[in-house]
C-alpha cells in the first residue's frame, strides 16, 4: 500500500515554520529520494541531515513504505551524479 503524503511529512522540532525537503524524487529503482538542495552550509542544516538520516534509516527498517535516501546538490551541475548514485539504492 503506497504512503499517502499526510503519512510521511519530515518535520524540523527545531525551527518554525516546518522545513519540508526541496524535492521528493521517486526513482526508476523505486527508491524515493529526498533531495536536498544547499549552496552554504549551516550547523542548523547539519543538524536537520541528522534527523533526516534517522528518519530514513527508520522508515527503511520499518519497510512499509518503500526504499528511501537522501542526499545534498551544492552545484546544480552534480545532480545528474546524484540522482546515478541512487539509481541502485
Amino acid at each position: 500500500m503506497p504512503a499517502t503524503i499526510d503519512q510521511l511529512i519530515i518535520n524540523s522540532p527545531y525551527e518554525e515554520p516546518s522545513s519540508y525537503p526541496a524535492f521528493l524524487i521517486r526513482l526508476t529503482s523505486g527508491t524515493t529520494l529526498v533531495l536536498e538542495v544547499k549552496g552554504q552550509d549551516s550547523q542548523q542544516d547539519r543538524t536537520k541531515r541528522e534527523f533526516l538520516d534517522e528518519w530514513v534509516r527508520a522508515v527503511n527498517q520499518h519497510g512499509g513504505f518503500g526504499r528511501w535516501a537522501w542526499d545534498v546538490s551544492r552545484d546544480p551541475s552534480d545532480i545528474g551524479g546524484l540522482l546515478e548514485k541512487h539509481m541502485g539504492s
